[in-house]
């Protein structure tokens, strides 16, 4: 039975020292991708400062820590496995030993030994069985931790009133916003007429997060937007989308025609409309590049 006891003292060093090596594992994993991603869109932008060797260096740094944190878990779980093992062997080897003794002095019959030697194996093997499951999700348990983030979200509500637009006034009101505690927006005021209208400000300065605020994929921190008085947090979000389109600054063409990429903004569009639409962005392109000309000379 003394076996049962190391089994268990095994599962449980092994098992905590897993989880905590897998969730390493599964954050430097999480960092090697955000990594790729992020430079290989800005690739453009590395050749042009000449930045591969920073960025080569930087993703060294991040598959050393990964490499090293894969050689601590295949070392930790082999070694677990091989105690396990050591573990499930040093009965048999002691039933042998003693039991093969007692059956050369007759006081053991060959037929008990046997028996005996099976029903050890039978024993032991789901004990053993029950170790390696208890390792296994030990090492799950991090992954799961990371699904149930997701899980426990709570979904967006559809709650709230139809929006009603008249004059498409805007107006932000003392409103405040910060990203991972660093204010970007600390009370602002601005009032937004039919019309066009312009924000001038450095990079950084709040202008994409204002516009983010506005169709609501930011939540406001402080203060209200309005939109010819409504607030629109007391406004049915896809009420909201109805009636605000939004062109980033960095915008990105799904894989398909232009036809179907301008066809995106409403999809029961006629063909009319989405020519139409094709004719303005091509003027507003021409009218764009001419005020850079005219700011050139």
């Amino acid at each position: 039975m003394s076996p049962i006891v190391l089994f268990f003292i095994l599962s449980h060093i092994f098992g905590n020292r897993i989880e905590s090596i897998q969730n390493k594992f599964l954050e430097s994993n999480a960092s090697i991708y955000s990594f790729l991603k992020e430079n290989l869109s800005i690739i453009p932008l590395i050749k042009v400062f000449n930045l591969e060797k920073w960025s080569k260096n930087r993703f060294s740094k991040q598959m050393g820590v990964y490499y090293g944190i894969s050689i601590n878990y295949t070392k930790t779980s082999s070694l677990n496995t091989s105690l396990s093992s050591l573990i499930l062997g040093v009965p048999i080897v002691l039933l042998i030993t003693f039991g093969g003794y007692k059956v050369l002095d007759g006081s053991l019959s060959l037929g008990t030994f046997t028996a005996f030697m099976s029903y050890t194996s039978i024993f032991f093997s789901p004990i053993s069985q029950l170790s390696r499951i208890w390792t296994t999700y030990k090492s799950s348990l991090p992954a799961f931790d990371r699904i149930k983030e997701v899980m426990d979200m709570e979904p967006e509500k559809n709650v709230g009133r139809n929006i009603t637009i008249t004059s498409g006034e805007i107006i932000f009101e003392n409103v405040w916003f910060s990203y991972d505690n660093r204010p970007i927006l600390k009370g602002v005021n601005a009032t937004f007429k039919k019309g066009l209208n312009y924000i001038v400000g450095d990079n950084g300065s709040g202008k994409s997060t204002m516009l983010k605020l506005l169709c609501l994929l930011y939540p406001v921190e402080k203060g209200s937007i309005k939109i010819d008085g409504q607030n629109i947090v007391e406004v049915k979000r896809e009420e909201l989308i109805k009636n605000i389109s939004m062109i980033f600054s960095d915008p990105y063409l799904f894989d398909g025609s232009i036809y179907e990429n301008i066809k995106i903004g409403t999809l029961n569009a006629k063909k009319e409309d989405i020519i139409h639409a094709a004719n303005w962005l091509i003027y507003m392109n021409l009218l764009k590049a001419h005020q850079i000309n005219i700011i050139q000379k």
